[in-house]
């Protein structure tokens, strides 16, 4: 193969013979099993010469350690042990994605399109806990299955994707509130992380304080723990910023104090939104908390409350933001439409 062709072997989609005789997944799901089992690959090859593949994985060098890497992985597969329905019109993509979920441990239902995929959420018996979509498929959106889903099942995660840059739920170059996205052509950790990003989503227990005043902090700090939740702690924006990004967005919801000495409010919020869309905030100021509050009115996985406040009115308003969180970001009573042009 030529270097420009060894760049680029392992991407997914990425193939040099004709229409019909390929889809470019093959070695794009190499890679991803071998690293997953913390291995590497490596491919060298000369033009007119040949080609040798050489893969390289962890040895075990005792029984116990079998045992511990064993027990590992059935409990990472129990926390796993959820339901994702896969819906994509593409039907190379489509098994691509469903090979690597069920690898990865869960269990996998999939559509080739919309009004397939509503049918088979209905009929479900057990729980649906995520939503995998294309945004742009014939007859129906992703968006407006999304829509009709989160009205007959609230609790369902919704993450999209896409290999358009525009789109429904992309405007100004950033995604509406409450829309996760991953786009096409996606890679095996990248669908991965993603996933297990938007699953975990407020179940992790932990909230994130931000609060200049020390005194304040504690105190909500010692509300929150007695209410059992797990807390972290940060005085400024860009100490906050620092523990989101190390946590990887893995909280329940931040409790926002603003003013905030080093950023402007709204900029912090909207740096935060833009993290992680599903991110439940709860702004906690003693200036301007009527207009915060219109300000921020439809994003759902916002809310204000008013400073100074008791213990009671803080786990409450948390406690309420993060069910209006679950709930979905679309109001609308809409049943699922008939079609389009």
């Amino acid at each position: 193969m030529s270097k420009e062709t060894l760049a680029r072997v392992f991407d997914p989609f990425f193939i040099r013979k004709g229409v019909g005789k390929g889809t470019g997944l093959g070695l794009s799901m190499v890679y991803g099993f071998v690293k997953q089992s913390g291995g590497h690959v490596k491919i060298y090859s000369e033009v007119d010469e040949g080609t040798t593949v050489k893969i390289y994985l962890p040895r075990v060098m005792n029984a116990r350690e079998a045992d511990e890497k064993d027990e590992a992985t059935e409990i990472d597969r129990m926390r796993r042990d959820q339901r994702i329905l896969v819906v994509e019109d593409d039907d190379d993509v489509r098994a691509y994605t469903v090979e690597i979920l069920r690898e990865l441990g869960y269990r996998v239902l999939e559509a080739h399109d919309a009004a397939s995929a509503f049918s088979l959420l209905e009929r479900q018996e057990q729980t649906v806990d995520l939503l995998f979509t294309d945004i742009v498929m014939p007859g129906l959106s992703g968006r407006e299955l999304a829509d009709a889903a989160r009205r007959s099942h609230p609790a369902i995660k919704v993450l999209f994707t896409t290999g358009y840059a525009h789109n429904a739920i992309v405007h100004g170059g950033r995604l509406d509130p409450g829309v996760e996205m991953i786009a096409k052509p996606f890679i095996y950790q990248a669908l991965a992380q993603k996933i297990a990003e938007v699953l975990d989503a407020g179940r992790t227990g932990r909230v994130l304080i931000v609060e200049n005043d020390e005194t304040v902090r504690m105190f909500a700090a010692e509300a929150l723990l007695k209410a059992g939740a797990a807390v972290d702690e940060a005085a400024t924006a860009s100490e906050a910023l620092g523990r989101l990004r190390a946590a990887g967005g893995r909280y329940d919801a931040v409790l926002l104090d603003l003013p905030l000495p080093d950023k402007e409010g709204e900029s912090l919020v909207a740096e935060l939104r833009a993290m992680h869309a599903d991110l439940p905030i709860l702004i906690a100021t003693n200036v301007r908390a009527a207009a915060m509050r219109e300000r921020f009115a439809e994003d759902r996985r916002v809310e204000v409350i008013h400073k100074p406040y008791n213990a009671a009115r803080l786990q409450a308003a948390l406690e309420d933001l993060r069910a209006r969180s679950r709930a979905g970001f679309n109001d609308s009573t809409l049943d699922l439409p008939q079609g389009r042009p």
